[in-house]
């Protein structure tokens, strides 16, 4: 007997937060390259398909890649993508871009993620931590979230370079990064993408900064003393890392500590927790 076709509404934070299981199971069975009509899109359900699509760069590229926005907006953006709206101009986003730049672009970058860069910032963000838990009295019950989502914040200033001083100012952009998927009106994403253009200026400003007192193992540095394409890393790649590192250093990590024990070991108070 065969089961109706339950209803698909992809680009809809609902469906998503509405049990989708059921449905997920139904299109991995049924219809595993399921073509959403709305969007014009195909949606891929079962692992192995999208892993034998990530071995086929060539065929399936990430450089043509689209945000739900972008195919949802297309007629009102005018043959423009909304998300390109949100960067600089003449900047290579990493993850939208396929090999053998991909890999070229992930040279420049590597020195800011060496080990030793990386030991660093471990120290410094225990010491975080630690301050953070310290300063929770003996038997008090706490909202854990809004204190454990800025460890990450202060992870991705220290990486990119950005001053202790601006942590405030990154969280509020980190949390306009996800607004670039969110489920929002045209004129909104709009918005949002004007907001963005004060980021930019603030990443250009840091950078000035940065060649002023040079040194260091942070993104801004490396990517100064850099070379891509025989010549100096430019402007807009130095800024479209730094957002990138920004939106993917606190972004995941904060979704991640908010989705809680199903994701992950059980919670425990902090005083049963190492210090």
């Amino acid at each position: 007997m065969s089961v109706a076709a339950p209803t698909v509404l992809i680009e809809d934070p609902h469906f998503y937060l509405d049990d989708p299981w059921p449905t997920f199971e139904w299109m991995r069975r049924e219809q595993p390259f399921y073509y959403y009509e709305p969007l014009d899109t195909f949606v891929l359900t079962r692992h192995a398909d999208i892993h034998a699509v990530t071995r086929r760069p060539s065929e399936f590229v990430s450089s043509r890649g689209l945000f739900l926005n972008d195919v949802k907006y297309q007629a009102q953006a005018g043959g423009e993508l909304l998300t390109d709206s949100f960067f600089p101009k003449g900047g290579e986003q990493v993850g939208t871009t396929d090999p053998p730049r991909h890999q070229e672009l992930r040279r420049v970058i590597a020195p800011a993620f060496s080990a030793r860069a990386l030991e660093r910032m471990r120290g410094t963000l225990t010491e975080v931590v630690r301050d953070l838990v310290r300063g929770i009295g003996s038997g008090e019950v706490v909202d854990w979230i809004p204190s454990a989502s800025v460890v990450p914040i202060i992870a991705a200033t220290h990486l990119i370079g950005l001053p202790d001083t601006d942590v405030k100012r990154v969280q509020h952009w980190s949390d306009e990064l996800e607004k670039l998927g969110a489920d929002l009106t045209f004129d909104e994403l709009r918005a949002a993408a004007t907001e963005f253009q004060s980021l930019q200026r603030y990443i250009i400003e840091s950078i000035e900064a940065k060649k002023q007192n040079p040194g260091g193992e942070d993104l801004l540095t490396v990517l100064l003393e850099a070379e891509l394409d025989q010549k100096k890393v430019s402007e807009a790649n130095v800024v479209m890392f730094a957002m990138t590192m920004m939106a993917a250093g606190s972004d995941t990590t904060r979704a991640a500590r908010r989705a809680g024990p199903s994701t992950g070991p059980a919670p425990r108070p902090v005083a049963e927790a190492p210090r």
